[in-house]
């Protein structure tokens, strides 16, 4: 290439910078494709911290009615989310067997009835 035709280019862009087809500020224009590009990520990208803030503000504030819930952990201040989860965990536990027990007693309250109620002759034979 020479610098005659280098030149000839330099008075070309000079002479023609006031149109938009030859402005370096083409590229920065909003109607830019790589513009266009920017923008979309970057409204994508508020977008997804948005999301994330929300998520992040949801899981704290089931974690505190959590802790609410589970025995020993509502008078301490700050516990850890792990901590948390164990005690939790452990309680559900604990209302299992509970639940388990109080089953059982029911069962057995049910057939003690069943059998008073049969001694004394309070049901009909063969009906139960």
């Amino acid at each position: 290439m020479s610098i005659d035709l280098l030149i000839r280019a330099i008075h070309f862009v000079e002479k023609n910078s006031d149109h938009d087809y030859c402005s370096a500020d083409l590229v920065n224009s909003p109607h830019h494709p790589k513009a266009q590009l920017k923008e979309k990520t970057s409204r994508r990208r508020g977008y997804h911290n948005e999301l994330e803030r929300k998520r992040r503000a949801d899981l704290r504030d089931n974690l505190e009615l959590l802790k609410a819930i589970v025995p020993g952990c509502s008078d301490q201040r700050r516990i850890s989310t792990v901590k948390l989860l164990n005690e939790a965990s452990s309680y559900i536990e604990s209302l299992k067997e509970k639940s388990d027990r109080l089953e059982s007693e029911i069962s057995r309250l049910e057939v003690e009835l069943l059998s008073k109620k049969t001694e004394n002759g309070a049901l009909p034979n063969g009906s139960m």
